[in-house]
């Protein structure tokens, strides 16, 4: 499969499809899903900088406690605040972490 997913980062950025970034984004997600972090380490970096919020956001669902996902995020709008995918992530975490700090204080009132 590491050869299927060199091609498709080869054919996206020789017949124009996508940013040879994006490409890699994709490349990364991949090796990310599959357990190759090394593979997906090399891919990530390969990211310009100005686009870095987009690996941030990327591999917030990959972490488990929701405070770090939180912070991962944080950094990806430092990144880049205007990144619609971003905000929307950050705000559901944020709602998310209201409602579980919610349903730990009804169990309390409860016991």
């Amino acid at each position: 499969m590491k050869v299927c997913i060199e091609q498709v980062k080869v054919t996206l950025t020789v017949k124009n499809l996508a940013p040879s970034w994006l490409a890699c984004l994709l490349a990364g997600t991949y090796w990310r899903n599959f357990a190759y972090p090394e593979n997906a380490i090399h891919d990530y970096s390969q990211v310009p900088h100005q686009c870095e919020d987009a690996v941030f956001t990327n591999l917030v669902d990959k972490i488990g406690p929701l405070d770090e996902a939180l912070a991962m995020m944080k950094v990806a709008i430092t990144k880049d605040d205007k990144e619609p995918d971003s905000n929307f992530f950050i705000s559901n975490l944020d709602a998310t972490k209201v409602s579980v700090i919610n349903i730990k204080e009804d169990l309390t009132d409860v016991g």
